[in-house]
Parts: C-alpha cells; sequence; structure tokens
C-alpha cells in the first residue's frame, strides 16, 4: 500500500500525518522542550486549532487529481486545453471543477482575456506561490525517505 508521511516540528509540537490513499491518519504529540517537558499523545481533534488547518489544507489539495493539476501548474501558466491533454483521463467536468476549487481558495488565478475566442489562464496565486514551495519541499523529502520504491 502507497503511504507518504510528513513530519512538523516546532519548539513545541511534532505533528506526524500519514496519509494512505483517501485516508487521513494525523497523529500528534505534544512536547514541551526544555527542563521538566513532558510529553503526551493525542490522536485527530477537531478543538485543536492545528490539527484542524492540517486537516483542512489536506482536504483540499488531497482531491483527486488536484496534485497532477498543481504538478502541471508549477511549471507555469497553462490553458484550459494544456491542462486537460497532460493530464491523460481526466473529464472536462472534473478538471473544471478542481480549477474552481482551487481559485475558490485562491490557491490559483484564473484570468480571462477579452478576446474572440475568450483566452482564460491558470497559475498559481502569490498565496499558491507558498504551497508550490511547500509541496516541493514534501517531493524532496520523500525522495530521500521511499528511496527508489
Amino acid at each position: 500500500m502507497q503511504e507518504f508521511s510528513f513530519y512538523y516540528l516546532s519548539k513545541c509540537l511534532l505533528l506526524f500525518i500519514r496519509v494512505r490513499f483517501k485516508n487521513i491518519v494525523v497523529t500528534f504529540i505534544e512536547a514541551t522542550i526544555g527542563q521538566g517537558s513532558s510529553i503526551r499523545n493525542h490522536t485527530e481533534s477537531n478543538n485543536n486549532e492545528c490539527i484542524t488547518r492540517i486537516e483542512k489544507i489536506l482536504s483540499i489539495i488531497g482531491s483527486k487529481w488536484t496534485i497532477q493539476i498543481l504538478r502541471e501548474l508549477s511549471s507555469g501558466t497553462k490553458r484550459f486545453a494544456q491542462l486537460q491533454k497532460s493530464l491523460k483521463g481526466i473529464s472536462p467536468k472534473t478538471l473544471s471543477t478542481r480549477l474552481q476549487e482551487l481559485e475558490s481558495y485562491n490557491i490559483i488565478t484564473k484570468t480571462v482575456y477579452p478576446e474572440v475566442p475568450p483566452r482564460v489562464e491558470y497559475s498559481f496565486s502569490s498565496q499558491g506561490e507558498g504551497l508550490k514551495k511547500v509541496l516541493f519541499d514534501l517531493y524532496e523529502w520523500g525522495e530521500e525517505f521511499l528511496g527508489d520504491e
């Protein structure tokens, strides 16, 4: 079964996320670093803002085809037909839905040019550029972690 893991470490929180296909398992260990440090294990909690935000982000980018769309846009601005051609097997409806979702979260921008026929281009927004960096870092970490798997 394919899976990837992501570790996040701050001075007070160690977070472990394991994703298996559509199942997201979130576990975190809260630790106070320094004298008298204590460690408590927790599981997924809607009351914890950190976990809730990560769950939200994973639900957005974890939708089918979303990572592939983001991968294609990472190389630059693309038109709808270019995306559909490079993403073999995606339906126009699914592509349109995913692009609308990413645009609604301000991850990508849609630029419509006043031409006949209309020209529409998609690219990462300035906010999406931050996600692009995180995904690239996650990819590099996965290369080290998974090796030649």
